[in-house]
């Protein structure tokens, strides 16, 4: 189990965000706490936009957030939080999957919950939620199969 502190440290950074998120189309207010293996937090909250595919979700949020401030780094845990709690997204998922351990906890929460001293809903790890990710050894996979093929990408 993680370090009851980090996880306090972590809900209140993400329920910060979530408490920022811009989501006035569908009031669904996520925000999220990355927890690196070096106890560095980075929070991020969901942005929509009238054009949904320029929307951007809290997980994605925290790793750029993450990136952008310290580089990438190994991560301990992400922790979201929202109502009612629910995991992340497929685009997320896969982008966790560029930046994520496949065995990184990822702790789904709301303020109910943690506040009732239940402190979590559920603890997923990575690989769980997203079985087959499209990742740096797939596309080298595919690179070295269109180079024998003589493939090459539109651009």
């Amino acid at each position: 189990m993680e370090n009851i502190n980090h996880i306090k440290k972590a809900f209140q950074m993400a329920e910060n965000a979530r408490n920022n998120s811009y989501s006035p189309y569908s009031n669904f207010k996520v925000g999220a706490c990355i927890k690196t293996k070096n106890n560095l937090f980075f929070q991020g909250s969901n942005v929509e936009n009238a054009s949904f595919g320029a929307t951007s979700c809290a997980e994605r949020g925290a790793i750029i957030n993450m990136i952008s401030s310290v580089g990438i780094q190994k991560i301990d845990f992400i922790l979201l939080t929202t109502i009612p709690e629910t995991i992340p997204c497929a685009i997320c998922l896969q982008v966790m999957s560029e930046f994520f351990d496949e065995n990184t906890k990822i702790i789904i929460t709301n303020s109910v919950i943690f506040n009732s001293n239940q402190t979590i809903s559920k603890t997923y790890i990575l690989k769980d939620l997203l079985k087959v990710p499209f990742n740096k050894e797939e596309m080298s996979r595919i690179s070295s199969n269109n180079k024998k093929t003589h493939f090459k990408p539109c651009v």
